[in-house]
């Protein structure tokens, strides 16, 4: 835009001088074209800077390390679309707090254009793209003026998967226990004195005849130990990440076998039934600035397996 100003004043010295150097008709009505050419260009201009709009789109949730990307979008209804947007866009990492980032996005030759915008996903976190400013220019490109800004759009970069190390085999550690089943048929029993209430159906009276006091054969149903993974929080960003990923490896694992867990995360605790609330809960936790912070105390007992993840050796914590 610097450049059209400066061809515009050279264009209006070299006018002037001509008009002075001559004084004709031809050089009079060629100043006063020159002069009024930047008051025409901002008349025409005015429909299309009111008629124009910008939407910005965010992406869907992204994995860590792959692709994003946020589209910027202008339309302009009048029949004399503008020549050119100037648009700067901050980026801002919610969970991380780091300085946001700040680009300049320029569209020309506006009909109906879409400009996509990569946006990092090496890090964790909840990205948040707003428009900070949208400028249009008239058609000489000499006079900006400010156009109505889009909502912020938001999209959530989630963990990798990564392997713990020792990988701890949840699947086959969370061994089957029994419990007495209520009723119904079942193939597993476990053998008991009577007590008073016992069907006399469930007497097992083959034992019976050989004790004095009646033996029930009670059913029994074989149910998995119940998982709950738990993450202690530490302050570092490497640490933080390292856990998280393990968290989705593990996660992925129970849930292909469609097995529920407990996660305790943190003060935060949820159960998880599907992938849809796996994401649930990793978005609502990149979302809030990131903090180091303690799980309760939780122990293990004979129907509840507890892996407490903590970052492998390597990482930076």
């Amino acid at each position: 835009m610097h450049f059209r100003r400066i061809l515009y004043l050279i264009a209006l010295a070299a006018v002037a001088a001509f008009h002075l150097a001559f004084g004709q008709y031809v050089s009079h009505f060629m100043l006063w074209f020159v002069l009024l050419l930047p008051v025409v260009s901002l008349l025409l201009s005015l429909p299309a800077i009111l008629m124009t709009k910008i939407a910005l789109i965010g992406p869907d949730d992204v994995q860590r390390g792959r692709e994003g990307c946020i589209r910027l979008t202008a339309s302009c209804k009048f029949f004399l679309p503008l020549d050119c947007l100037l648009i700067r866009i901050e980026e801002q990492n919610l969970f991380t707090e780091e300085t946001p980032n700040r680009r300049s996005v320029r569209i020309d030759n506006l009909t109906e254009k879409e400009k996509r915008i990569r946006v990092s996903t090496e890090q964790l976190g909840n990205i948040r793209c707003a428009v900070r400013s949208a400028w249009a220019f008239d058609y000489l490109g000499f006079f900006a003026f400010p156009i109505r800004k889009p909502n912020a759009v938001a999209f959530t970069v989630l963990p990798s998967p990564a392997a713990p190390v020792p990988d701890p085999i949840l699947i086959d550690a969370s061994e089957q226990v029994s419990k007495p089943k209520p009723q119904g048929y079942s193939e597993e029993h476990e053998l008991r004195p009577y007590r008073a209430g016992d069907s006399i159906n469930l007497i097992h009276w083959k034992l019976t005849s050989k004790f004095d006091d009646p033996i029930i054969r009670e059913p029994q149903e074989m149910l998995r130990k119940h998982i709950i993974l738990a993450i202690d929080l530490p302050d570092s960003y490497a640490a933080q990440e390292n856990l998280l990923d393990q968290l989705r490896y593990l996660s992925d694992a129970l849930l292909a076998e469609q097995i529920p867990f407990g996660l305790y995360l943190g003060l935060r605790s949820t159960t998880i039934r599907s992938d849809g609330e796996l994401i649930a809960a990793l978005k609502l936790f990149l979302s809030e600035p990131m903090h180091a912070e303690a799980t309760e105390t939780i122990r293990s007992g004979n129907d509840t397996l507890i892996y407490r993840l903590v970052p492998n050796r390597g990482v930076d914590v």
